[in-house]
This record gives C-alpha cells, structure tokens and sequence, in this order.
C-alpha cells in the first residue's frame, strides 16, 4: 500500500539494511545498496589419529545467519573465509572416522588458523576406504 514504510533487507555476507522509504502509486523500483561485511581466512588441517592428512573431511562452519561448507584438500588442509566478529560452531566430518564434537570458534579482525582436528578411526585403526569399494555389475561379485 501507498505511505511510510521501512524496508529490511537482509543477505548473507552483507551488513543488514533498514531504509525507510514513501511508496507512492507511481513507484515501480527502490534501489538498496548493500555493504559486504569484512572477512577474514579461517584454515586448518584435519588428520587422522596417526597423524595423515584427511582428504575430502567436511568442514561446516556455520552460526544462526551463516554456513559454510568446505573440503580439505589432498594435505587435509581447509580454508573459509568468514565474516568477522562472529561466533562459530565448527562440524567436522569424514566417512570412517567418529564425529567429534563442535567447537565453538570466535572469528575476530584477523585471520585464524585453529589447532589440527585429529580423527579417530570408528575401528580404533585407520581405515581403507578401497576394501569398500565394488562394483554392483561385477559378476565375480555375487
């Protein structure tokens, strides 16, 4: 309807905007410029429990406004950039390996590099992925 009104916008990675603006019959369009929110690298390295980098671990950084989902690469390293002065719940997850619990992780003005995510295999021993793999058309399979 036509009057005052105060338009919220809101997009994750950008500072939220409250603009009042009059809406008239004849108005068609409102422009909104948002401002992106500073960010800053968060890395570090996931291993297993004797100590070999983890490959494709997934890394979930995420808060009530936020998520981001990574994969360690083949050194088990990750890096996020993330908006600062935020606080965190850090996921680690790794097929084979129990799922720690989440770290709460404060992202401040500088770039972070948090302590190593060590894995610990569900057998208590690492696992070979290979032994799972078959394939479902391989008659020497059944």
């Amino acid at each position: 309807p036509s009057g005052n009104h105060t338009v919220i916008v809101h997009k994750v990675g950008y500072t939220q905007l409250n603009q009042p603006i009059v809406i008239d019959l004849n108005a068609k369009v409102a422009d909104f410029e948002l401002e992106e929110v500073e960010k800053v690298n968060v890395s570090g390295k996931v291993l297993d429990e004797l100590a070999i980098p983890l490959e494709n671990a997934v890394i979930i950084l995420k808060n009530a406004s936020e998520n981001y989902t990574v994969l360690t690469d083949e050194n088990g390293e990750f890096l996020i950039q993330a908006a600062v002065n935020n606080t965190y719940n850090l996921s680690v997850f790794r097929s084979g390996y129990v799922i720690p619990a989440d770290e709460e992780v404060e992202v401040e003005i500088m770039d972070l590099n948090l302590p190593d995510v060590v894995l610990s295999s569900c057998s208590g021993r690492p696992i070979d992925e290979s032994y799972f793999e078959f394939k479902v058309n391989d008659p020497e399979w059944y």
